[in-house]
């Protein structure tokens, strides 16, 4: 766990860096202080984030289950996205929480059976 943690605030920190230099070559007008605001509150969600997915992926069946929901959730949200919403992004970002939830779901069934 100590390796995750580790690894996650590495990946953190140089996710940030990258979202400071993206960002401040993008604009023409720099807010310095909104611009490290929103680096620093990117850098603590990536990291958070991170650390969370590698710590509840580390059980091989888990990785099998999300890694089975989340592409058919993804595909259907895209499609969806594209034909209803006319948006690609939300429908993306809807197929990504859908498959994730799809995955706990499962996850959570999965052992409520195991322990009857």
């Amino acid at each position: 766990m100590k390796h995750i943690l580790m690894r996650s605030i590495r990946v953190g920190i140089l996710f940030g860096i990258l979202f400071f230099v993206l960002n401040y070559f993008a604009d023409s007008n720099h807010n310095m202080p909104r611009l490290i605001g929103l680096s620093l509150l990117a850098t603590l969600t990536f990291m958070v984030l991170n650390f969370i997915v590698f710590w509840s992926l580390r059980d091989e069946r888990t990785k099998i289950k999300f890694g089975i929901t989340i592409p058919i959730a993804i595909l259907i949200g895209l499609i969806l996205g594209g034909l209803i919403l006319q948006s690609i992004k939300v429908g993306l970002v809807a197929g990504v929480i859908l498959g994730i939830i799809a995955g706990v779901v499962w996850v959570l069934l999965d052992k409520r059976n195991v322990n009857k």
